[in-house]
């Protein structure tokens, strides 16, 4: 298909999706319209979303302060953790140039920790998604560590997670 015509089916099925894309306020849009396939890049443009070896997803939804949660794999399962759950997790981290700073992955296990004390992105972000799903949360800095230097992470840093949500374990 020509990138001209594809272009013009994107735009119509945005006209058709409507105010489903706009968070309600003070909420979060719980079943977002999803398409496969390539989007708005990290570093703009017209690409795959996130590094080169992960899945790309088209239109995203919005959670409050400007998060958004790029569903890249759900499940059926009714199960989402609530903001006090401790949560097992395999999980990437990186920085918008592209530098993983943090991956679950390279440490060989999943991670387990209090939603309550992770930043405002993953609490709020995470509250969305269902056992067995696999998103990719953008934190902007105020919803990550804001002015704050964390590690190798500079202030004000736009932190993107690509985040299997394995088990709610309370």
């Amino acid at each position: 298909m020509r990138n001209s015509t594809r272009g013009l089916l994107l735009i119509a099925s945005l006209a058709l999706a409507g105010s489903a894309f706009a968070a309600p306020a003070g909420g979060i849009v719980e079943h977002p319209p999803v398409q496969s396939g390539y989007g708005t890049g990290p570093y703009g443009g017209y690409g795959p979303v996130g590094p080169l070896n992960s899945p790309a997803v088209v239109v995203p939804y919005l959670a409050p302060n400007g998060i958004t949660v790029y569903p890249l794999q759900t499940s059926s399962n009714a199960v989402k953790p609530g903001p006090n759950s401790t949560v097992k997790v395999n999980y990437r981290g990186w920085l918008q140039n592209g530098t993983e700073f943090d991956s679950s992955y390279s440490r060989g296990q999943p991670a387990v920790f209090e939603l309550n004390k992770t930043i405002p992105c993953w609490q709020q972000g995470l509250q969305t998604v269902p056992v067995g799903s696999k998103v990719k949360l953008v934190c902007p800095p105020s919803t990550a560590y804001g002015a704050n230097q964390v590690g190798n992470i500079p202030p004000n840093s736009t932190l993107t997670y690509e985040i299997d949500l394995l088990e709610v374990m309370n």
